[in-house]
C-alpha cells in the first residue's frame, strides 16, 4: 500500500493523522509539503515543525519527501504532489493533513484500488461518505462526486487533471449535469466560477471537472470512514468556520466488501449529499 501524505503549517493535525498511518505500516509513504507564505512569518516555524514531524523514520522505512522552499498555494502544491507522487506509483491512497480515517479505511482502498484497477470507468475510491444513514445492501454506491476528504486513485485517472478546464465549455452543451436533479446548479456554478476566474481555481474543482468532463465514476463507502479534523482551526485555508459535516460519525466497514451488482451511480445519493453540504447556497 502506498500513500500521499499531503502537509503544510499545522503541526497538531499532521502528528494525529501521521499516527494513524504508522498504525497500518504502508510500503511506501510519499510526504510532500508546500513552503511558507511571505506574508505570514509564523508559518516558517510552523513548517519547520510539521518537517520535523513527518521526517519520523519509525513510521515508513520507504519514505520519500517533497519539501518546498517557495509556498506555491493549495492549487499548485497539492496537483503538483500528486504528479510526483504517480511519476513514481501507478496507483495509492491520498491524505491531507486535517483527515483523520479510521483504520478500516486503508483496507478499504487497497482492496477497491486493486479490483477496479483496469476498469477506466471508475476514477477514484472516496473515504468518505456526507450521507451514512442512506441505506444501500453493499459496501459501497458508485457516485459522480468527487469526495476527496480521504480517497484513493490510479494513474491512469490522475492523467486527466486538466488545470486548464479545457473540456467544460463543450461539456456545459451537454444534458449531463441532468444527473445532480434540483443540484445540478450547485455543481454548476461550482465549477464555472473558477472556469471564468482563473486566479481563483483550487485543485478540487479542477478536479471534479476534469472528473465530470471525462464522464467518471466514484466509489463512496456505506459508512463514513474519515473524519475532517481542520474545520474551525486557524491555519485552515478553506474551513475557517464550523461546518455540520465536522461532526459526522466514523463508522469501521466490515470485511469482506459485499460488492454491488451493477456499476451505475446514484442519483438519490448524489442529489441528498449535496443538499445537505451546501443546502440553498445556490
Amino acid at each position: 500500500m502506498k500513500i500521499l501524505f499531503l502537509v503544510f503549517n499545522r503541526p497538531e493535525l499532521t502528528k494525529k493523522v501521521l499516527s494513524r498511518i504508522s498504525e497500518i505500516k504502508p510500503e511506501g509513504l510519499y510526504v510532500a509539503a508546500d513552503g511558507p507564505r511571505d506574508s505570514e512569518p509564523d508559518d516558517f516555524k510552523k513548517c519547520k515543525k510539521v518537517r520535523e514531524i513527518v521526517s519520523n523514520k519509525n513510521v515508513c522505512k520507504n519514505t520519500h519527501f517533497l519539501f518546498r522552499e517557495k509556498n506555491l498555494g493549495p492549487l499548485h502544491s497539492v496537483s503538483n504532489a500528486i504528479d510526483w507522487f504517480f511519476d513514481c506509483e501507478s496507483e495509492g491512497i491520498v491524505i491531507e493533513d486535517d483527515c483523520l480515517p479510521d483504520l478500516s479505511f486503508f483496507r478499504y482502498c487497497s482492496e477497491l484500488l486493486a479490483k477496479y484497477r483496469n476498469d477506466e470507468r471508475i476514477f477514484m475510491v472516496s473515504g468518505c461518505n456526507f450521507i451514512p444513514r442512506f441505506s444501500v445492501q453493499s459496501s459501497y454506491l458508485f457516485s459522480r462526486l468527487t469526495l476527496v476528504w480521504g480517497w484513493a486513485t490510479w494513474k491512469r485517472a490522475w492523467q486527466y487533471y486538466d488545470d486548464s478546464m479545457e473540456k467544460w465549455a463543450s461539456y456545459v452543451e451537454t444534458n449531463d449535469l441532468e444527473h445532480f436533479g434540483k443540484k445540478r446548479n450547485v455543481v454548476f456554478e461550482l465549477i464555472n466560477r473558477e472556469y471564468l476566474n482563473p486566479l481563483s481555481r483550487t485543485w478540487g474543482v479542477q478536479w471534479r471537472e476534469s472528473f465530470l468532463t471525462n464522464m467518471g465514476l466514484s466509489i463512496v463507502p456505506k459508512s463514513n470512514l474519515v473524519k475532517n479534523i481542520g474545520f474551525g482551526h486557524p491555519d485552515a485555508t478553506h474551513h475557517k468556520t464550523y461546518h455540520k459535516v465536522a461532526d459526522l460519525p466514523v463508522k469501521p466497514i466490515e470485511f469482506p466488501l459485499v460488492h454491488p451488482d451493477r456499476v451505475i451511480p446514484n442519483r438519490d445519493f448524489d442529489e441528498e449529499s449535496l443538499n445537505f453540504y451546501f443546502g440553498d447556497v445556490f
